[in-house]
């Protein structure tokens, strides 16, 4: 009997203990862990979990261990929706890291905002995204800086007239818009512009009417799955023009699936993380986990939660304390310097891109 007294005595406690400075923060993520773009997902995935294993490693939060717990999208909007409601609803937690595409994102915006629960999206890119403000926050940058860096990159590469060929989302539309602006304004000519729907297996109709077009240089806005395919299947048809790509296709999942089709492709990516030193120590860390470089976007999803975390920890965790944080913080990380303007935006002067180039199979700078 006395023996159940003193556990007793001792669950009550270890509970105080918790009250007092114990026991775990968690927050939400929204990622594509299944389906086409699930090379996207896991990376931030692991990204993450890379920085909340630094974090609680040194004694998490505000004393307490930090818990993310995950849902997967699958990369439908529906999908995102329904995971945003159940971590709102069933889950409670203050702020969600999601979603990682552009029309996902601005699917949970409006309930992010709604609900006043803080959203940090690691890798949408849609200048739509601004317009919420208020609980919304990117740690990439507007495509309209990269549709300006795309370009710029075409004309250095002396291409004054260039085909674009885009996803047919908010993603696709805005990156393309933005490229067609700024490379008109800089003395460009587009000669053709089209679209094609995610899940497509069959671009030979597009490809054509490229070749038709005269132009030697094509910029690519899309994902992986679609674009291997396209750059195979342009190969096929002797499509011989300079391949110049948006962020996300920088992925080693491009090149396993394209093989030499993808050879002297240029890409852009934001961040300038080569030369910095937090991507240094970031890069070290990953590698020791993984056995791997990281792949695209990790990097995207470790900074995530570091920003998170700092907003929590200065903030408290509280919605409108986390935001009011965010607001105030600046954060050197793996993919740059981050700070955040009224619209929840990496401001233009923190932000600039590499430039990489498939050479031997491989990307490199």
């Amino acid at each position: 009997m006395r023996y159940f007294v003193h556990l007793f005595a001792l669950l009550l406690l270890t509970g105080c203990l918790l009250q007092a400075g114990g026991g775990e923060e968690k927050l939400g993520a929204i990622l594509p862990l299944t389906g086409d773009l699930a090379v996207y997902g896991r990376n931030i995935q692991r990204g993450m979990e890379l920085a909340v294993d630094e974090i609680n490693a040194q004694g998490g939060i505000n004393g307490k261990m930090l818990k993310v717990i995950y849902e997967d999208d699958g990369g439908r909007s529906v999908n995102t929706i329904s995971a945003m409601n159940k971590l709102l609803d069933l889950d409670r937690v203050p702020a969600v890291i999601g979603a990682v595409t552009s029309s996902n994102s601005l699917a949970i915006a409006p309930i992010a905002v709604e609900r006043g629960v803080v959203m940090i999206s690691p890798t949408s890119t849609s200048p739509k995204l601004a317009g919420f403000q208020d609980y919304v926050f990117r740690v990439i940058a507007s495509d309209r800086l990269q549709g300006v860096k795309l370009a710029e990159v075409a004309l250095s590469m002396g291409y004054k007239e260039a085909a674009v060929f885009y996803i047919n989302n908010d993603y696709g539309l805005g990156l393309k818009d933005a490229f067609v602006e700024a490379y008109k304004q800089k003395g460009g000519k587009v000669l053709l512009a089209e679209s094609h729907e995610e899940g497509s297996k069959d671009f030979r109709t597009e490809l054509t009417k490229i070749k038709g077009s005269g132009a030697k240089a094509v910029v690519v806005v899309g994902y992986s799955k679609e674009a291997s395919i396209f750059l195979r299947q342009g190969k096929e048809l002797g499509l011989g023009v300079q391949w110049i790509a948006s962020e996300g296709l920088k992925t080693g999942e491009l090149i396993d699936l394209a093989g030499d089709a993808t050879e002297g492709m240029v890409a852009t990516y934001p961040g300038s993380t080569a030369g910095s030193r937090v991507y240094g120590s970031f890069r070290e860390a990953y590698f020791n986990r993984y056995n791997e470089e990281p792949p695209i976007f990790s990097d995207y999803g470790y900074d995530a939660l570091k920003v998170l975390a700092m907003a929590i920890r200065d903030g408290g965790y509280d919605p409108k304390g986390i935001k009011d944080a965010l607001r105030e913080l600046r954060y050197e990380g793996a993919t740059g310097t981050k700070a955040f303007d009224e619209r929840g935006d990496i401001p233009y002067d923190l932000v600039s891109y590499d430039v990489w180039a498939v050479r031997g199979g491989k990307w490199a700078r």
